[in-house]
């Protein structure tokens, strides 16, 4: 029998446009981890964003986290692997005024610590005080969605970052060496299985290193045409119509597992 990790992006691929997940979507995910079907979620959100939905459809495998920079196994409460960005970096930008004046608020994760400072009402120096270790996330709100490549530069002036954005005004700081794929490794090394292994949904640029990595890359009906060229199979219905479990039928029911 064949064994392959499924593998699904959350944001646009597995969640609707309202990032929640349908209640056919839970609940058939639920009946598949009872089965055995090895289901793995990797995304870009913090755990305490992703946590709702890892319980819900009751999974207990692990689950990638920050695209790729913090693999997290809840059921041991273990963490597989884990990169964090330099406080010091963080305090260096939020020290630089031309920098700062661009920011509303701003949010650093690290595990269940949370850090946040709405910068319309507080000083940079109040969450420089606060925000003592290396987070995993830095995220920004900026005032103004048009100066997002001004805050994008800035922050790439340091070779080891980079900055991307979405959602108009919202932005993340994460390092550059890290991505999904080295999340993927990890857990397909937790289950002694390879490439060969995966089978992966997704619909975002974050997502194509893993569709062509996999032995099966699966785009999603709503993913862009420039991500779907890079998958070997691209679903039936979209995000926002269970597209994900109706297209992983055809394993499950070859019932290609992964225990």
């Amino acid at each position: 029998m064949n064994k392959f990790i499924f593998a699904l992006d959350l944001d646009g691929t597995l969640a609707q446009d309202n990032a929640l997940l349908s209640v056919q979507t839970i609940h058939q995910l639920q009946q598949w981890a009872k089965q055995g079907v090895c289901i793995v979620i990797t995304t870009g959100r913090t755990w305490l964003n992703a946590k709702d939905i890892y319980e819900v459809c009751q999974l207990s495998t692990p689950i990638i986290l920050y695209n790729g920079a913090y693999v997290y196994l809840p059921k041991e409460n273990k963490v597989l692997q884990s990169f964090t960005l330099e406080k010091e970096y963080i305090h260096y930008l939020l020290l630089n005024e031309e920098f700062a004046s661009l920011l509303a608020f701003v949010v650093c994760e690290y595990q269940n610590q949370h850090f946040e400072v709405n910068l319309t009402q507080n000083t940079t120096q109040s969450f420089i005080e606060k925000l003592t270790i290396n987070p995993t996330s830095f995220v920004l709100q900026l005032k103004d969605k048009k100066d997002q490549e001004k805050v994008k530069k800035m922050i790439e002036k340091n070779p080891r970052y980079g900055y991307r954005y979405w959602g108009r005004e919202w932005g993340e700081v994460y390092l550059k060496m890290i991505s999904k794929k080295e999340g993927i490794d990890v857990v397909l090394n937790y289950f002694h299985l390879n490439s060969e292994n995966l089978i992966f949904f997704g619909d975002g640029q974050n997502d194509v290193e893993i569709l062509q990595y996999a032995k099966i890359g699966v785009a999603m009906k709503n993913a862009k045409i420039e991500i779907q060229q890079y998958a070997d199979e691209i679903t039936t219905e979209d995000n926002n119509h269970d597209g994900v479990i109706k297209h992983m039928q055809k394993w499950i029911v070859k019932k290609e597992i992964c225990q």
